[in-house]
Formats: structure tokens, C-alpha cells, sequence
């Protein structure tokens, strides 16, 4: 979990400097100002690893504001396991060296924090995990604190999330549709020890559910035609049962989720019983554009529920989740759970030239459509483009704004026409621009 986050001289803007909240941190803004670039930058500072495989590096032309590439730094506190943060951390880019960034030297036996569980939902459909019990640091500079070999991280594509990973001669992973199939039997079987795992996988996909009076239920296990010897887990719907590889992508996408949270925690419970440790009862999520695939009644319930499926996991679990969003929707879902004390709104801007990060005062806007007329999205009208400009003339008809008409609507004769080819009949535009036009004001 993280208390700040800073970097100079790098990614999209001279400097940028993010103040999350404890509890949930939405992150918005017009494409290619850098929410993605903040969530790998936050995985990084707590993972030690680039999600991808490939590190930020300086931008040339940002590097203005530091004499040279060298002084590019990133710095950020973390969480404690007690909850404070910790010592401010500091990396600089070091272009010669083998990762290209350098983390600021430890005095020898010095652990570095361990900052709790972290999930990351990347855009590409595929997963990051970071587990302090099975992937804390194996060593940090020459002087750093050393540890067994470990994986650095578990990086899974789209496809490992479903088929399992090997990470040299170790299976780290079944994939979910072995685990979940793993699991339910089990379940069945009554040879649970300790967690439950597709106990946990059930209660996730019910809270995820879009409609909660159509729940996502796990069905039979099942066999399909060109599977080989191979059992695949199913859903459950109203007209049969679909496996779940082959469901849409909103199902696949919100099942691979429920899926690597039960997985994490669970191999983590595993891990934590081996060596003698105490569960975490800190969990950050990093979730990249959350309304990719899903329809609108999905896009409403589902960033309040994923916090209540975290919760649940452990008894006094604290869960950090940084979401990036283009849907007002999105925004309009969190109003009711909404606290300014745990929770915050991130707004990324183009000033001129320069991308700067806002945390900005809540305010409740009631619907979405209020969300995409904000000053958040900033759309003068929520039409299409034409009509937009086609109101707006009307608008700057009936204010005797002549000047700003544009030349294919300089009379009212052509906006009414544009209208009648835009606007629905009981549009609510209509009285207004009605009775204006009828007092002849032209």
C-alpha cells in the first residue's frame, strides 16, 4: 500500500506527484496523460518489477527541468505492517546499469518494507502478483537485505491466468480452469483444510455479479468437444450452462479477477503456514480502465463490490485500490460509499504543455450524466458532435450571439433544420428553442 508516490523527469510530465488516499484513489483523465504509466510505477515501487518487462525510462524532451537523465527519480513511502508509512524510498536512473534503476542503498540487515499483497489488473488482460510470504526481495544492492531464491513477482498473460504458469522447473500455477475445477471438487468433497478456496471463488463471483438478482453461480464440470481429456468449470445461467473459458469477455474478464484474488490469497495462507507467519491483512488492487467490457449495469456495482470482496477475505483486512476510469458511470457507482477521508478523485490534465495530477474535491453529481457534463469530462453536450454544435448555434442564436454561429448555421431557418435532423421530437431542447424562435427575436 503506498502514501506517496513522485517522480521527476519521467514518463508523460517534468513532475508528478500523486497523494492517495488510504482506501480507494480514482484515477481520470483524457487518453495518453499517463494513468496507466502511474499504476505500473506503483506496482514497481512495491514490486520491484515492471509488469511488462519493460522499465519507464526518462522522456528526452521532459528532462528540462534535471540537468541529465541520471537525476530522473522516482520516490514514494509505503505502508508498514502497523500501518504508518515508511522511510521515504528513493530510485534514480542509471543508464548503464542492468535494470536502469537504482533503489537508494540500505545499511546491511536493513529489511525493505513489505507493503502487503498487491494484485494488479492490466489492461491487456493479463495479471501481476507481488505476495510477501512467497516473493519478498532475494537481495537489494550489495550491502541490501538477502533472502532465499524466490520469484521477483508472478507475472501472468491472458493465457497463463487460464492455463497456469512454470517458472523454470517450478509449477507456480495450475491456471484457473484447473484450480477452479480442483477446488469445487474438494468443496464437494468436504476435504477442505483451513481456507476454502472455491467457497471463496462463490462468494466472489456473487458480490461481482452484475445483477445481483442474476448472480454469477459456478455450474457442473463438464467436458467440451475438442477438449481433450481435460474438465472445464461452467456458469450458470438462466438458459443453461456455459463453460466458463468460452463465456463473453465481461464474464471471462470479471471471473479471471474473482479467480487471481482467491488464487493470491489463498497460496498465500499456504505460504504463510509453511513459515510459521501471520496472513496479511493488507491488500492493494491496481485495476486498469475498470469498464473495459462490461455493460453499464456491471460498470455501477462493480468498484464498491470488489472493496467488500477484499474485506472479506480476513478479519480487519485494509484494502488500497488505485482504478483508472473513462466511465462516468464508473464515478457515479462510488457516491453512496464515497468518504473524502479514505477516499480520493485524481484528475490528469494538459496545461498547455505540461500534465499535471489534481486531487480533486468530491462532489457528488447524482447521475452520470452530471459525471460527463462535469468539469471532470468536460463535454459541453452529451451527443454526438453535430448535435453539440448544432445547439450551441441555437444557444448563441437566442443570446444574439451572431458572432459565433458557424457558417453553414448563420440563420435560424438553418439551425431549426439542422435540429429537426438531430433531435428526437420530445427532446427537452425543444420548448426553449420553440417559443424563442416563435417571438421572431431574428
Amino acid at each position: 500500500m503506498l502514501h506517496s508516490l513522485s517522480v521527476r523527469g519521467v514518463g508523460p510530465a517534468r513532475a508528478l506527484d500523486v497523494r492517495p488516499a488510504p482506501r480507494l484513489n480514482l484515477f481520470t483523465g483524457d487518453n495518453g496523460l499517463g494513468k496507466s504509466f502511474l499504476l505500473d510505477l506503483a506496482w514497481w515501487t512495491l514490486a520491484g518489477t515492471w509488469p511488462e518487462g519493460v522499465p519507464a525510462t526518462p522522456t528526452p524532451s521532459l528532462t528540462a527541468g534535471v540537468r541529465n537523465v541520471r537525476e530522473a527519480r522516482i520516490l514514494w513511502t509505503s505502508d508498514t505492517r502497523q500501518g504508518a508509512p515508511s522511510e521515504q524510498e528513493e530510485a534514480r536512473f542509471d543508464p548503464e546499469a542492468e535494470g536502469l534503476w537504482r533503489r537508494q542503498q540500505r545499511e546491511s540487515g536493513d529489511e525493505p518494507p513489505k507493503p502487503g499483497l498487491v494484485l494488479y489488473a492490466r489492461i491487456d488482460g493479463g495479471f501481476s502478483v507481488w505476495d510477501p510470504a512467497r516473493n519478498y526481495w532475494r537481495q537489494l544492492g550489495a550491502r541490501g537485505f538477502a533472502h532465499p531464491e524466490r520469484p521477483d513477482a508472478y507475472h501472468f498473460d491472458r493465457q497463463q491466468v487460464w492455463d497456469g504458469m512454470t517458472l523454470g522447473d517450478t509449477r507456480v500455477s495450475e491456471g484457473l480452469i484447473r484450480d477452479w475445477v480442483s477446488w469445487q471438487r474438494k468443496h464437494a468433497a468436504g476435504e477442505v483444510d483451513g481456507v476454502d478456496p472455491f467457497a471463496l471463488l462463490t462468494a466472489a463471483l456473487s458480490r461481482l455479479s452484475a445483477d445481483q438478482r442474476e448472480l454469477l453461480q459456478p455450474g457442473r464440470i463438464t467436458r467440451v468437444v475438442g477438449g481433450g481429456a481435460r474438465d472445464y468449470p461452467t456458469l450458470r445461467f438462466p438458459y443453461g450452462e456455459v463453460p466458463v473459458h468460452i463465456a463473453s469477455s465481461a464474464m471471462r474478464r470479471i471471473s479471471a479477477l474473482a479467480y487471481l484474488i482467491v488464487w493470491t490469497w489463498y497460496e498465500h495462507v499456504r505460504a504463510c503456514k509453511v513459515l510459521g507467519d501471520e496472513p496479511e491483512r493488507r491488500f492493494m488492487i491496481l485495476w486498469d480502465e475498470v469498464e473495459t467490457h462490461l455493460h453499464p449495469r456491471w460498470q455501477r456495482l462493480v468498484l464498491p463490490a470488489l472493496l467488500e470482496v477484499i474485506q472479506g477475505l480476513n478479519e480487519g483486512m485494509r484494502v488500497q485500490l488505485w482504478a483508472t476510469t473513462h466511465a462516468p458511470l464508473v464515478l457515479a457507482s462510488v457516491e453512496p460509499s464515497f468518504d473524502p477521508g479514505l477516499d480520493a478523485l485524481h484528475l490528469l490534465k494538459l496545461d498547455g504543455q505540461e500534465v499535471s495530477i489534481q486531487r480533486t474535491r468530491w462532489v457528488a453529481r447524482g447521475d452520470a450524466l452530471n459525471w460527463l457534463l462535469s468539469d471532470i469530462f468536460g463535454l459541453q453536450q452529451a451527443r454526438s458532435v453535430r448535435a453539440e454544435v448544432a445547439i450551441e448555434a441555437a444557444e448563441a442564436w437566442m443570446r444574439g450571439d451572431v458572432a459565433a454561429l458557424p457558417d453553414h448555421l448563420r440563420t435560424p431557418d438553418a439551425i431549426h433544420d439542422e435540429l429537426r435532423a438531430l433531435l428526437p421530437g420530445m427532446d427537452p431542447f425543444w420548448p426553449r428553442w420553440i417559443v424563442h424562435r416563435g417571438r421572431g427575436t431574428s
